[in-house]
C-alpha cells in the first residue's frame, strides 16, 4: 500500500523533465564487450552501430487538470484503504467473536463430560432405616424418629432436701 504513492511521486518527479524536453533523442550503442547500451547523451568514443531513436513529444498538459486528476486518485486511494481498514476490523471481530464461541464450546463440552461421569457412576445402595417401616412402632413415633430433637430444658432446680441415707431392701434391720 505504501509502494504506490512512492510510485506516483517518482513519476511525477521523472514526467515534468521528460515533457519539456522536445523530441528528445535517446542513443543506442553496443561496446567491445557486446553490451548494449542506452542514454540521452551520446558516446564519448566512437562506436560503429551508434543508432538514435526518437522520442515522440508528450502532450502539453494543464497543470490545474493535472493536480484535479491527482486529487481524485488521492481521494480514491483514501476510501479504498479506509474500505480495507474496515474489511480487517471485521475480520478481527469474527476471530474474536470465533474464539469466545470455541471457548464456550470446550466449557460446555467439559460440562457434558462431567455430567455423563457423574450418571455412570453408580449411586451407592442405602439400606432402609430400620424403623421407617415397622409394623411394631407407631406411625407418630415413626414420623419424628428421625429428625432432629429439641433439646431438653432443664427444669426449675427445688430447694434442697437435707440428703439421707439409702435404705437397702435387702439388708436385715
Amino acid at each position: 500500500m505504501k509502494t504506490l504513492p512512492l510510485c506516483l511521486l517518482s513519476l511525477a518527479a521523472i514526467l515534468p523533465p521528460l515533457a519539456s524536453a522536445d523530441n528528445a533523442q535517446i542513443y543506442k550503442w553496443t561496446d567491445a564487450a557486446d553490451i548494449v547500451h542506452y542514454s540521452d547523451k551520446p558516446p564519448v568514443e566512437s562506436v560503429a552501430d551508434l543508432q538514435t531513436l526518437d522520442m515522440p513529444a508528450f502532450p502539453a498538459q494543464d497543470p490545474a487538470q493535472l493536480a484535479i486528476q491527482q486529487a481524485a486518485q488521492q481521494a480514491a486511494l483514501i476510501s479504498q484503504t479506509a474500505t480495507v481498514q474496515q474489511l480487517l476490523d471485521a475480520q478481527a471481530a469474527q476471530r474474536q467473536q470465533a474464539a469466545a464461541l470455541a471457548e464456550q464450546q470446550a466449557q460446555l463440552q467439559a460440562t457434558l463430560v462431567a455430567l455423563q461421569q457423574a450418571q455412570s457412576q453408580p449411586e451407592p445402595e442405602t439400606e432402609p432405616l430400620i424403623y421407617s417401616s415397622s409394623d411394631f412402632v407407631p406411625v407418630a413415633y415413626r414420623r419424628n424418629l428421625y429428625l432432629p430433637h429439641r433439646p431438653v430444658h432443664s427444669k426449675p432446680s427445688r430447694p434442697s432436701t437435707p440428703s439421707r441415707p439409702a435404705i437397702s431392701l435387702f439388708s436385715k434391720p
